[in-house]
């Protein structure tokens, strides 16, 4: 692996998935068993980068505190966590996931969702995901919009940089 520094730049956002990435598993085993796994698997800190980041998760709204519980626990610290629209989960199939995070992924570029922290315009954004369908969905699905989805070893070996 080559010694490269990260991309910190105002208009670069860092995207995390939450189920599967910073904690827990993908794997839908039940709500219980589920929380079990997020108090008990981080599975990377983004915060060790000194990187502004969020969580964009398809978890419905009802979770964020939950999600913010887990983030206190194993002493993350995202900027801002984006859940899905509903209170209950809505999502009937992972193309319908695709399809959130990529609308919410493409709003922020658009300017239509708003950042918090952010002061000038998101231009670029890197989505940071373990499951292999979501990522190249995402990637698919691009155009013309400046984001790339990537796996948290791609994010570690720094490979994508040559493209941001």
């Amino acid at each position: 692996m080559q010694n490269r520094l990260l991309i910190k730049s105002a208009s670069l956002l860092y995207l995390f998935d939450f189920d599967g990435t910073v904690a827990g598993d993908d794997n839908w085993q039940g709500f219980i068993k589920n929380c079990k796994l997020c108090f008990q698997r981080r599975h990377i800190n983004p915060n060790d980068f000194d990187i502004r980041w969020c969580i964009l998760t398809a978890r419905p709204i009802i979770d964020r505190f939950l999600i913010r519980l887990v983030c206190w626990y194993h002493k993350l610290n995202p900027q801002q966590i984006i859940t899905g629209p509903t209170y209950r989960y809505k999502f009937k199939n992972v193309n319908q996931e695709i399809e959130y995070k990529e609308k919410i992924i493409k709003d922020i570029l658009d300017q239509k969702f708003k950042i918090n922290f952010v002061k000038t315009k998101v231009e670029k954004i890197l989505y940071i995901d373990n499951n292999l369908e979501i990522i190249k969905g995402l990637n698919q699905k691009r155009q013309e919009y400046r984001y790339m989805a990537l796996t948290v070893g791609d994010f570690l070996d720094r490979s994508y940089q040559e493209i941001v």
